[in-house]
């Protein structure tokens, strides 16, 4: 915008050109969003030559609005947290019953009874492991955004859980089962101090937060095709927990943000301060952006 940080909470315009910048952007949002008539955006202006206002703005018959219109600015692209996620309609999971692929039969551990033990063999629910820790709650999302890096992942023999055909295009039908087949496995996922468990960790809210009960946490047990939209499908016991039910309520679901190798994006600093002692360097702006694309575990 063109103005620079002199003290704590204190600003100042770097060239004459600034104001205009700011004004421009006013009567920009001001025109899009169609709240004010021709006449009063034009009263906003500045002198071409000294850049000073043509009007004090305080004068405008509109100014509340404008004061309005910069708050909602200023909430939106700086202090509003910019996090990887959106509000996802939840689906019943009946939908889909018999349709998951079974694992291979084998004499089942007491943590994969509780997790298989749905009679229609729906989604694992939460429950309490043998470490005494509690599982995550299994959904079903639609593959989107940075998830697509995890078909960089190796399947086996040297092979990626992407397929390719000779033009390099992507076979999404058979690229998702492999996914799908790794992320079932329990020993895949806590490979490698748990990082690919980490890469399909989700946690969400329904809103309102009414309490523990309205938090979620989970891990994808199924990626859908991409064309299955902004959905998510739960366990059926999300009803008795939350009370959620499936007349397009939504859970807001944060997600993590992984690299091109399929891995969660590590937190680089620690507190803001780190941050605030990188201004006015290069490092500031690229500091901001990959804290922004972390989400604190």
């Amino acid at each position: 915008m063109g103005y620079e940080e002199t003290a704590p909470g204190q600003f100042k315009a770097k060239d004459k050109s600034s104001t205009g910048k700011l004004l421009n952007m006013i009567r920009t949002n001001l025109e899009r969003e169609d709240l004010l008539s021709d006449d009063l955006i034009e009263f906003i202006d500045v002198f071409d030559e000294s850049g000073e206002l043509v009007h004090d703005l305080s004068f405008h018959p509109e100014a509340a609005k404008i004061e309005k219109l910069l708050l909602s600015m200023i909430n939106k692209r700086v202090i509003k947290q910019k996090v990887t996620g959106e509000p996802l309609v939840q689906v019943s999971v009946g939908l889909y019953a018999n349709q998951f692929s079974k694992p291979e039969l084998k004499k089942a551990s007491k943590d994969e009874i509780k997790k298989w033990a749905s009679t229609t063999y729906l989604l694992p629910t939460y429950h309490k492991k043998s470490n005494g820790y509690t599982a995550a709650a299994k959904v079903m999302i639609a593959m989107q955004g940075t998830y697509y890096n995890l078909f960089n992942l190796e399947y086996e023999n040297g092979e990626t859980i992407g397929v390719y055909d000779e033009n390099d295009v992507l076979n999404m039908e058979e690229s998702l089962e492999r996914l799908n087949e790794k992320i079932k496995d329990d020993t895949w996922l806590d490979a490698d101090n748990g990082a690919n468990r980490k890469a399909i960790t989700l946690v969400g809210v329904r809103i309102p937060v009414q309490g523990l009960n309205s938090m979620e946490f989970a891990e994808v047990f199924e990626f859908l095709p991409p064309q299955a939209g902004n959905i998510i499908v739960p366990p059926a016991e999300i009803v008795a927990k939350s009370g959620g039910d499936f007349d397009i309520d939504k859970l807001t679901i944060f997600m993590n943000t992984l690299d091109v190798d399929g891995k969660v994006i590590a937190r680089q600093y620690n507190d803001n301060e780190s941050i605030k002692n990188l201004r006015g360097t290069d490092k500031f702006l690229e500091a901001v952006k990959k804290t922004k694309s972390c989400i604190r575990k």
